[in-house]
């Protein structure tokens, strides 16, 4: 009898800690262990820069996020000769007007691109706007729906659509 009480304490307690321990071995928790030589010559940079937002770690973040392509810059600066700077905001909610579909694009680790889209909502959906769908959500909740693949690793976040919201954690997703 004590077996089986001492089996189902721990079977309990590891159900408890599933979602989140086994995706945090994944994340560096330090700014040293992330820009370390051997992770930096191990991670794709995406990588690097996703765990840097992680962790706060912003100024570090900005330096690294440099992204030059000679073919693009010649591009750019063909067509940037007639350009006019307007305010994101303003103008993205004046085109909205006359749309059904808005799709915002952003960077996983660059923060304030997802501030700067749920200061958008309020307003969308004063203009008729009523669903929302977010890229990077990580859930096994509903595969026949999804279809996405079994989760084996349960890396993501399989209470979000019952809790209703993600997590301040890598298992909600980015």
């Amino acid at each position: 009898m004590r077996q089986i009480i001492l089996i189902v304490l721990l079977c309990y307690s590891s159900m408890l800690f599933s979602q989140d321990w086994r995706y945090d071995l994944f994340i560096p928790k330090y700014e040293q262990e992330i820009l370390s030589e051997s992770n930096l010559e191990k991670e794709r940079e995406t990588r690097i820069l996703r765990d840097l937002s992680y962790i706060g770690s912003y100024q570090q973040l900005y330096e690294r996020d440099v992204y030059l392509d000679p073919e693009l810059e010649k591009t750019l600066k063909k067509h940037l000769d007639n350009y006019s700077i307007k305010d994101a905001k303003p103008y993205i909610l004046s085109r909205t007007k006359n749309e059904q579909i808005v799709i915002i694009n952003e960077s996983h680790h660059r923060p304030e691109h997802r501030k700067f889209t749920s200061d958008l909502l309020a307003q969308l959906y004063d203009q008729g706007y009523r669903y929302l769908a977010l890229e990077a959500i990580f859930s096994n909740q509903h595969s026949e729906l999804t279809h996405y693949p079994e989760n084996k690793y349960n890396l993501g976040d399989t209470t979000i659509l019952t809790r209703g919201y993600p997590l301040m954690k890598p298992c909600s997703g980015t």
